[in-house]
């Protein structure tokens, strides 16, 4: 599985210079182990593929004197450079077979995307009783390195993977070059950085559609 960061990017962050045997290797292993953690509290998976989420919408929100429905896609990092496709119909079969673009039936775009977290927002557009399709490309690409990494990771995901990985790696104050019983007096304040960078980045959104 490839990482969202390098080893060196933790010994960075942990000034650590140890040359115990085994030390990269353990790095690696949490690096690993936080990839995946990240892809579970963020609610996504990172590796690079085309998705096609389907919806059921029974009605609309009406917001005021406007309409607005939220969908919340399968992935986050949804690829900003590739398009995103809006298709709507009145049953599943209709939507296979003659798919109705939104832009195309009202001759407006009526779609707002936030490609990090994965929200598609129709404004002022009435849905009701209609099945939803939404096509887009979502992750990261991948490098050839041993150990792979993800390419061109948003700056907020690897700070993220290298904060996690520095306060799972606490545990072994070898890591850090300290004597045993020494603390990191910065390890509390990298904990809540990392709790309150993750809350604003959660894919939730009160009221969205979710795949069925």
């Amino acid at each position: 599985m490839p990482l969202l960061t390098t080893v060196e990017a933790v010994r960075q962050r942990l000034d650590s210079t140890s040359k115990l045997g085994g030390v990269n290797i353990a790095m690696e292993e949490t690096l690993l182990i936080v990839t995946r953690e990240l892809e579970r509290i963020l609610r996504t998976n990172f590796i690079r593929q085309t998705v096609t989420d389907t919806f059921w919408v029974s009605n609309s929100r009406l917001n005021g004197n406007r309409f607005s429905t939220t969908l919340l896609t399968s992935r986050g990092l949804l690829d900003s450079g590739q398009a995103v496709t809006v298709n709507t119909q009145g049953t599943r079969k209709l939507l296979v077979d003659e798919p109705k673009d939104l832009e195309a039936q009202s001759g407006v775009n009526f779609v707002r995307i936030d490609h990090e977290r994965g929200l598609i927002v129709i404004d002022d557009f009435k849905l009701k009783d209609a099945y939803v399709e939404v096509s887009y490309t979502s992750g990261l690409n991948i490098d050839t390195d041993v150990p792979p990494h993800y390419l061109a990771v948003p700056e907020w995901l690897g700070d993220l993977a290298v904060q996690l990985a520095t306060v799972d790696l606490s545990a072994n104050p070898a890591l850090f070059d300290l004597k045993e019983g020494e603390k990191r007096e910065d390890l509390k304040i990298m904990s809540k950085f990392f709790n309150q960078t993750v809350a604003d980045r959660i894919r939730y959104y009160p009221g969205s559609h979710r795949p069925l």
